[in-house]
């Protein structure tokens, strides 16, 4: 499968890293693997509607698989703080709520921790664009890399990162932009949005396991 492909690649990359496998010989395996994967071409990951997943909508883990596994072109909208608060869950609910600066201070490592790791995994996929967007007071937008951007919302008030997700959305449409895209997100509204815009939508837990 496609997404067995990625699992492999990520395996192989560690190995030469370590020095447990020459970088030529390893770069070999990844082609003899591609080559593998596309000959077998596995219908069920392929073919959205054969595809039957019980947590995701059909086709949609497949398609950012596929651009990992085969180094296409893909472009990655992250619900920052839903990715965050999902990860730090049990580190936020053991701080103090009765100090909110120990809170904050969680938080901010997790988004430190977010940055970090999705700037080491798109170092090894170089056609992907990812943009990270934010709750903050001050709105805006940084350029952290050619293939990362952060989007910071400004403002105040609830779920002003999930508005500003809906809004680049529809900005893309109107552009008529046709490169695939992929919405990462545990809220289900932010989903919605997604797939009514023709969008794929991954939780976070499956997207972890792809990237």
């Amino acid at each position: 499968s496609f997404e067995g492909l990625v699992a492999f690649r990520r395996f192989l990359r560690g190995c030469i890293n370590q020095g447990l496998v020459k970088k030529t010989d390893g770069m070999r395996l990844d082609e003899m693997a591609r080559h593998h994967a596309m000959r077998l071409n596995d219908r069920v990951l392929v073919d959205a509607e054969l595809h039957d997943a019980s947590s995701d909508t059909p086709g949609h883990t497949d398609a950012l698989a596929i651009s990992l596994a085969m180094g296409e072109p893909h472009r990655i909208l992250l619900d920052g703080y839903n990715l965050i608060f999902d990860a730090l869950g049990p580190t936020i609910a053991a701080t103090d709520h009765n100090d909110p600066k120990s809170t904050r201070t969680a938080i901010d490592e997790g988004r430190l921790a977010l940055i970090e790791q999705v700037k080491v995994s798109i170092a090894v996929h170089p056609a992907l664009e990812v943009r990270i967007f934010l709750d903050s007071p001050r709105g805006g937008v940084e350029q952290v890399s050619e293939q990362l951007s952060l989007h910071y919302s400004g403002g105040t008030g609830a779920n002003r990162a999930d508005h500003d997700i809906a809004g680049y959305l529809a900005y893309l449409r109107k552009q008529n932009d046709s490169l695939p895209i992929t919405v990462i997100s545990n809220d289900l509204a932010v989903q919605q949005n997604a797939q009514s815009h023709q969008a794929h939508c991954l939780r976070s837990d499956r997207f972890w396991a792809l990237f």
